[in-house]
């Protein structure tokens, strides 16, 4: 068992590595993530400053403000393997994954845990 988290915890920190070195990418993630939540927020304020005082749903503004920051930032996080699945058939690129010691689905499963925990992490 050991081994196998050993061989699970490699992979997941060479992917890390490989997705944290396209630094400009994170960037990118990380302005969308805050214009987002700009967005929203001043969206919000302005619903909230035509009824001042007044609780919307029963929540206050902080309380949607706080709510909309860990929205926003697991939909940041969540990376979608789907279409990197399509692209590695489309390329041919899956012939050489499933020439891996490690089963396909895991490997991109722990390739996308580790880029939605760096998403997240940084999100947050």
């Amino acid at each position: 068992m050991p081994k196998t988290i050993r061989k699970y915890r490699g992979i997941i920190t060479i992917a890390y590595k490989n997705y944290a070195i396209y630094i400009h990418d994170l960037i990118g993630i990380n302005i969308i993530y805050v214009l987002r939540l700009l967005v929203i927020i001043f969206f919000y304020k302005a619903i909230y400053s035509i009824n001042p005082g007044q609780l919307i749903g029963g929540y206050s503004l902080e309380q949607v403000t706080w709510a909309l920051i860990f929205v926003q930032a697991i939909v940041v996080a969540k990376y979608r393997i789907t279409e990197e699945v399509n692209l590695d058939i489309k390329t041919g690129k899956i012939a050489v994954h499933l020439l891996n010691p490690i089963n396909y689905i895991n490997y991109k499963f722990l390739e996308s845990f580790a880029k939605a925990m760096i998403n997240l992490c940084i999100s947050l």
